[in-house]
């Protein structure tokens, strides 16, 4: 059985692949747009009730006691779209209170000498932030001993000729990995498992776009920040 949703369902998903009374209860879990946790994790999380939610599942998935299941997942290349405006005194004052004594490498990367590049900024970070945490999961699963894809969809609107068949490509991935837990197919492009090694995603779209390292990296030190405090 494979379960699946997006955004908040894909949180959903993610989050019972994460809790200890969903064994055997499914083999594979899609999230589009949506993982166990954020990086704020006051209020971002799953609500964790002693239950279902057994404990912060960040430490959860950390410590690889989530799920065996494999999965597929991935985020959009306008995600941060969805962030809305901000103006640079707003944006600069979330970033140090968030990000506290990284807080000026991270302007470096998202800075905002104005509202406007403040906006911009807001935008990029949410999508990266996103990309971050799809590939984290991914990661996490690969190093629990399941097999992971993962993806960065890039196609925009409006209709173009190659749409339809863009649309038949991503539904026979879906359906190949439901079905036997690999996207791959007779007549599609080969989208190779998730290595810790390449960590390369699977662009889906005709714009070659992918998230950049370097940025995905900011979100590497918060987190190993977040999960030290978690640990204490």
């Amino acid at each position: 059985m494979t379960i699946f949703g997006e955004s908040a369902r894909a949180a959903i998903s993610a989050g019972l692949a994460g809790s200890p009374h969903a064994a055997g209860l499914f083999r594979r879990a899609i999230s589009q747009s949506g993982a166990w946790m954020g990086l704020g994790i006051a209020g971002a999380g799953m609500i964790v009730d002693g239950w279902i939610i057994a404990q912060d599942e960040s430490l959860t998935f950390a410590q690889g006691r989530q799920q065996p299941v494999d999965v597929l997942v991935g985020s959009n290349k306008d995600e941060g779209t969805f962030a809305g405006n901000t103006t640079a005194a707003a944006w600069t004052n979330r970033v140090r209170q968030r990000w506290g004594d990284l807080a000026d490498d991270y302007l470096k990367l998202y800075s905002a000498d104005s509202d406007e590049a403040a906006t911009r900024a807001s935008r990029m970070a949410f999508r990266d932030e996103l990309a971050w945490h799809m590939r984290l999961y991914a990661r996490l699963q690969v190093k629990r001993g399941n097999r992971a894809y993962w993806y960065f969809f890039t196609h925009e609107p409006p209709y173009a000729p190659d749409a339809r068949n863009l649309k038949a490509r991503v539904s026979s991935y879906w359906v190949n990995f439901a079905r036997a837990g690999d996207p791959n197919g007779k007549g599609l492009p080969r989208w190779p498992a998730f290595s810790a090694g390449t960590a390369a995603s699977m662009i889906i779209g005709a714009i070659k776009e992918t998230p950049d390292p370097q940025r995905l990296a900011m979100y590497d030190k918060l987190y190993a920040k977040i999960l030290a405090g978690l640990k204490e």
